[in-house]
């Protein structure tokens, strides 16, 4: 229900007794005009000093202290909430949450005392979360960036990245991205390469915005080695991926094919795929059945929280991603350890090349100066750490530069110049310069779109330092 209709019908709750004993002590009983209105609202404070004349004079009556009652609780709700957003602020923790009452419900209860519900007024806070996708939300969003310019907004949208946003103070995010993210770090499957000769198969069965970030970010994340082969089929949909990302082909020799025909059309390529993600749509439950007993020893994931699938979870027959629940979080809509990890090396790139002092200040006075696209390429940098640390740590090797033999650290480079060009390529971006040698980003071009072999040795020794830099940044 949209907040206009929700002031309506507060509006007409309000009314009711006037409008029941208007239509009994004016129409039915004849009142004159102004006597029927003014016993009507002194029955908002006072009780009706004779006894009514008919049946809606009698609801009016009774319905009217009701009505007080209930404003009164409103009123005193409001303060309530005032002074808990004020108190907050003031705190330096205050987040005010807008939306669906069932998500904001769930969002304040994980944020404990730092939340703050929303209301139809842009209240204190430090930080605003908008749960809503539709037009309210964005006219919100706008009033709360012209009020309180120095917050931080965090809005819902599934269909903009947050690359096309220019206002540092405002995010965008959407639980499918985020699901896709964490899903690829929490999955990590550099095991599961390593122990393949890093050539595997994953298939995606299902469509929508899900799928295609499952794409996005396993393009990014799955980054183990320079000559792996990482298939990524995709049963359903994934045509409008493949069509709008035109690099596709610049990803060395992982690929993307869309498949037209049913997945059990291709039994033998599903069957023998690492993984399995089977994405939420109709039947979802039927199709886990049909998989698993088509390929018994295959490693399926369902995104969803169906109970039956739970059911058969618990039989060991596949396992369940609660995507949405994992995804409408505080710290994952937020983003406070990645963000902040991204200015960090941000802040120290600025520090090494142009002599920035790193302190709190500069963090966030570099970070302003970015646009979107330099923005989320650190954060991008910051999200695949977190799996090149995982590495490590499977390697048996240390997160620190100065011990890591030097061939390690070169595969190390390596890898983090195919993420920076994969970054570029999903952007769309291609290897070229402008007429004056140099970069173009409006028209895309970047000279250094290459592989990491034919780079200079001097772009492959700022590689090199890049991961310095990374395994140096505190997280």
């Amino acid at each position: 229900m949209s907040k206009s209709l929700r002031r309506v019908g507060k509006l007409l709750f309000f009314l009711l007794p006037l409008i029941l004993g208007m239509l009994g002590l004016w129409i039915i009983d004849g009142e004159p005009v102004q006597d029927a209105l003014f016993s009507c609202v002194s029955m908002y404070v006072l009780n009706y000093g004779d006894t009514p004349p008919n049946l809606l004079a009698e609801l009016a009556r009774w319905l009217s202290p009701l009505t007080t009652a209930s404003g009164i609780l409103m009123a005193l709700r409001a303060v309530r909430d005032r002074f808990h957003s004020l108190e907050r602020f003031l705190a330096g923790d205050g987040v005010a949450v807008y939306g669906p009452e069932a998500e904001q419900a769930q969002l304040l209860e994980r944020l404990g005392r730092r939340g703050i519900k929303g209301t139809d007024e842009v209240l204190l806070a430090r930080q605003y979360i908008l749960l809503g996708e539709d037009e309210d939300s964005f006219t919100l969003c706008r009033k709360i960036l012209q009020e309180k310019p120095m917050a931080d907004v965090f809005l819902r949208c599934a269909d903009l990245r947050p690359q096309s946003v220019t206002s540092p103070r405002l995010h965008l995010f959407s639980p499918e991205e985020t699901a896709a993210r964490l899903f690829w770090k929490e999955q990590c499957l550099y095991s599961t390469s390593a122990e393949r000769e890093h050539h595997l198969s994953v298939v995606l069965l299902g469509d929508g915005v899900l799928a295609e970030n499952l794409l996005y970010y396993g393009l990014l994340d799955n980054i183990f080695d320079p000559k792996q082969t990482i298939e990524y089929h995709i049963f359903g949909g994934g045509a409008r991926f493949a069509a709008v990302h035109t690099q596709l082909d610049q990803m060395g020799s992982d690929s993307v094919t869309v498949h037209e025909e049913p997945w059990w059309d291709s039994l033998d390529l599903v069957s023998t795929a690492c993984l399995v993600l089977l994405l939420p749509q109709e039947n979802q439950t039927a199709m886990a059945q049909d998989l698993l007993l088509a390929a018994p020893d295959l490693k399926v994931v369902a995104f969803g929280s169906d109970p039956a699938l739970v059911l058969l979870d618990k039989a060991g027959k596949l396992e369940v991603y609660p995507w949405l629940d994992r995804a409408l979080s505080p710290e994952h809509i937020l983003q406070d350890d990645l963000f902040m990890q991204a200015k960090r090396i941000n802040l120290r790139y600025a520090h090494i090349y142009n002599g920035v002092e790193e302190t709190g200040q500069n963090r966030e006075a570099e970070w302003d100066k970015l646009d979107a696209f330099t923005r989320y390429s650190n954060v991008s940098c910051a999200d695949y750490h977190d799996i090149r640390l995982e590495m490590l740590k499977l390697m048996g090797l240390p997160a620190d530069a100065d011990r890591l033999p030097p061939g390690k650290m070169e595969l190390l480079a390596e890898l983090e110049h195919i993420r920076w060009c994969r970054y570029h390529y999903l952007s769309n971006w291609r290897r070229g310069t402008n007429e004056n040698g140099q970069k173009d980003p409006a028209a895309r071009l970047h000279p250094d779109l290459i592989p990491y072999g034919e780079l200079t040795e001097a772009a492959r020794e700022k590689d090199r330092e890049n991961i310095r830099v990374l395994l140096g940044v505190a997280p």
